[in-house]
């Protein structure tokens, strides 16, 4: 008779890892929803049925949310808070502003007068303008909307003539911004070229409130805009000079 071996087994354990738990499943779902409905297939044992409502409603959901969101911010700030938004529900209208007087004065040139502030600058004659907010943009395309501007002009009042003439003053790009005088108001510009084109754009302080100038290159050629890099130059280096004060 041969003896007994006795075998001993090592006891193997059953415990699942921890993200396989359905709390840990589930909490995903709230906090990291797409790990959540991959955990759900992979690792609960859920009838197929309540794994495709739970999807199903997963997917609706995410949506619901974000334009409850959407709406929440758009009842407390406005629907201008989100410009793509607004210029869906409310387009702005080609060539009339509620803030400028823009008209021809000659065959080349136009001009626009800030009706608030009493101050004035040129723009091409043959291009469209539109309002957006607080600016005012310009381009030569028809039809034209936002996002497409060649030249903007942004309005921000700074309160008081201290604060908008150190935003002035004190150039933050050192190399290629330069502080100077248009027609006596204080003035900074900045002229740089990039690999889409040259990129300008300057300051001018009348009283608390600054005027920036910015040009777009990019839209250029991304629109084919047969306008070269000097022309826009010199676009923009006209209708930053020609910024006065209306007597």
């Amino acid at each position: 008779m041969q003896p007994q071996q006795h075998i001993s087994q090592t006891p193997v354990s059953t415990a699942k890892p921890f993200w396989q738990s359905e709390i840990v499943i589930l909490l995903a779902f709230i906090f990291l929803w797409p790990i959540g409905l991959y955990l759900m297939w992979k690792y609960t044992q859920w009838k197929k049925w309540v794994k495709i409502t739970i999807t199903v409603l997963s997917l609706i959901c995410p949506v619901t949310y974000i334009m409850l969101i959407l709406l929440i911010w758009g009842a407390t700030f406005g629907l201008k808070t989100y410009s793509y938004i607004n210029y869906k529900v409310n387009p702005p209208k080609i060539n009339t502003s509620t803030f400028y007087n823009c008209q021809s004065i000659n065959s080349q040139w136009g001009k626009c007068v800030y009706k608030t502030d009493k101050i004035s600058f040129e723009y091409p004659a043959n291009w469209n303008y539109i309002e957006d907010k607080e600016a005012i943009e310009f381009s030569p395309i028809t039809p034209f909307n936002p996002y497409k501007q060649i030249v903007q002009v942004v309005v921000a009042d700074f309160q008081t003539e201290r604060a908008a003439s150190n935003y002035i003053l004190q150039p933050i790009d050192s190399i290629n911004e330069k502080v100077i005088k248009v027609n006596n108001f204080n003035a900074d510009i900045t002229d740089k070229y990039f690999s889409n084109g040259y990129r300008l754009w300057g300051s001018i302080q009348h009283g608390t409130i600054v005027y920036t100038f910015s040009t777009f290159p990019d839209q250029i050629k991304s629109q084919h805009i047969p306008i070269s890099d000097n022309d826009l130059r010199g676009i923009f280096y006209h209708m930053f000079n020609s910024f006065e004060e209306v007597k």
